[in-house]
């Protein structure tokens, strides 16, 4: 019979895939090294978010059942020589001699460090939101020296940035248009959890958006109408008082959409709920120059303070 150890590291590896199959994401984040994707450009050489335990856990993942299939008998059949002449702790330096070999080898140009697309860890769809009690997978960042081309990214390789205010609203959102170098249209991802919507209803009299929905379901405010949306629907938005928008999330999941927009650099836009006004402006590096918000009834003659 096997010793406890090689049992113990067996039924690891089984749990691990069994719980990989139900929530593959988060199981890879915690236990991989993929995920971790490239190494900061600052500082300290390291992968970006790693633990040292995956050292070890990495060699825990496994693609499929017939993976796995091998993965076990090799362990059964010559893991108890390999622990009887190493020792115990000789057999986990070993591990982590593996997973460290995996981490410089990744570090180093080669095949390695350009896994094909379908065979990324991380789903670009599954992002949590802030708030969210469930373990978080890591993002995966990439500097420029490993991403594929500069007006080309995956969105799982994009830091999520979000936020919460009052009961009503909250989003986590991916600047996809601004991490590959857009100029004229923008786009980024959004995800709402249930109840919430990310914006204020509001207009633009400069920049004209729209709207691609992914997964969920949520309810369309558009002008005076009201319009269920669902997975695959688009919808723009003219600018004008007259097509106000704000998508909300009516749904039981989260609610995930892409947003677009012209990239004008100055903007007014209205809030008719609230009867506020905004005027902002930007410098062509994208940086916010001028912000102002006021209410409808603040305003004040052209002349006001100049005779």
């Amino acid at each position: 019979m096997p010793p406890v150890l090689i049992r113990l590291l067996i039924l690891a590896k089984v749990l691990i895939f069994v719980a990989g199959a139900a929530d593959e994401p988060v199981v890879t984040a915690t236990f991989g090294l993929w995920p971790l994707g490239s190494f900061r450009v600052a500082g300290l050489p390291g992968p970006v978010g790693f633990e040292p335990w995956q050292l070890l856990t990495d060699g825990f993942l496994h693609a499929n059942l017939l993976h796995l299939g091998f993965n076990l008998s090799g362990l059964h059949i010559s893991g108890r020589e390999v622990l009887q002449a190493a020792g115990v702790a000789h057999f986990a330096h070993l591990g982590g001699m593996v997973g460290g070999w995996l981490v410089l080898r990744r570090r180093m140009p080669g095949p390695l460090q350009e896994r094909p697309a379908g065979c990324r860890r991380a789903p670009a769809s599954r992002i949590f939101l802030p708030g969210k009690t469930r373990a978080q997978p890591r993002e995966i960042f990439m500097d420029q020296t490993t991403r594929r081309h500069a007006n080309v990214v995956n969105i799982a390789e994009l830091k999520a940035g979000g936020f919460e205010k009052g009961g009503r609203f909250a989003l986590a959102s991916k600047p996809l248009g601004k991490a590959t170098g857009a100029r004229g249209i923008g786009c980024s991802y959004y995800e709402v959890p249930p109840g919430r919507t990310a914006f204020p209803n509001h207009y633009h009299c400069a920049n004209e958006e729209s709207i691609y929905v992914l997964e969920g379901t949520g309810t369309l405010r558009i002008g005076t109408d009201e319009v269920p949306v669902a997975p695959g629907d688009y919808a723009t938005f003219p600018v004008g008082p007259a097509h106000t928008h704000q998508l909300l999330n009516t749904g039981d999941g989260p609610l995930r959409y892409l947003c677009f927009s012209t990239m004008l650099l100055t903007e007014v836009v209205g809030y008719p709920d609230s009867k506020k006004i905004g005027a902002f402006g930007y410098a062509t590096t994208g940086e916010s120059m001028t912000r102002i918000m006021v209410r409808e009834e603040s305003g004040v003659d052209y002349y006001d303070r100049e005779l």
